[in-house]
């Protein structure tokens, strides 16, 4: 991606090649590696520059296509390990700050199975989930600071 105050240019792109050189060609690595040996002052290897060639950078503005959450919300929802989850799943999330959050789980016909509150701390937070007693199937978790709510999937297989 070129920055969007990068001017219009052509620049010189230069490389190094180490180039081997040799008329006896062999499947005989001993033999290969011997060459200069056997053959002194013959140039098996050399460097090549290639000073030729050019790159040219056409400056297109580029922005953002979206914003993260923790940018947008001040926390984000990492992930639900493992998913799917046997008999234990550990939910990790971002917080910018110490702040309170409210987890609720709800199984797929929309009933509330959990629900907790959770004083985090800034940086990751983990939120163990004992997942042995519900049945199998998908569930759906939100995080919410009670202005922005985050919702994530997760399987149980017990």
């Amino acid at each position: 991606m070129v920055p969007v105050s990068t001017p219009a240019a052509t620049l010189p792109l230069s490389a190094k090649l180490r180039v081997y050189l040799s008329n006896m060609h062999s499947t005989n690595v001993a033999l290969e590696l011997g060459i200069p040996a056997l053959y002194p002052g013959r140039k098996t290897d050399t460097v090549v520059n290639l000073n030729y060639y050019k790159i040219v950078v056409y400056p297109t503005p580029c922005w953002p296509t979206a914003v993260d959450n923790i940018t947008k919300y001040n926390f984000d929802v990492i992930a639900c390990t493992p998913n799917p989850a046997h008999s234990q799943a550990q939910i990790s999330f971002e917080s910018k700050s110490v702040a309170n959050y409210q987890f609720t789980m709800v199984n797929a016909l929309g009933e509330t199975i959990l629900t907790q509150s959770i004083n985090a701390d800034a940086g990751i937070n983990y939120l163990n989930i004992n997942t042995s007693n519900l049945a199998n199937g998908m569930y759906l978790y939100s995080l919410s600071d009670n202005k922005n709510i985050l919702n994530k999937k997760m399987e149980i297989r017990n």
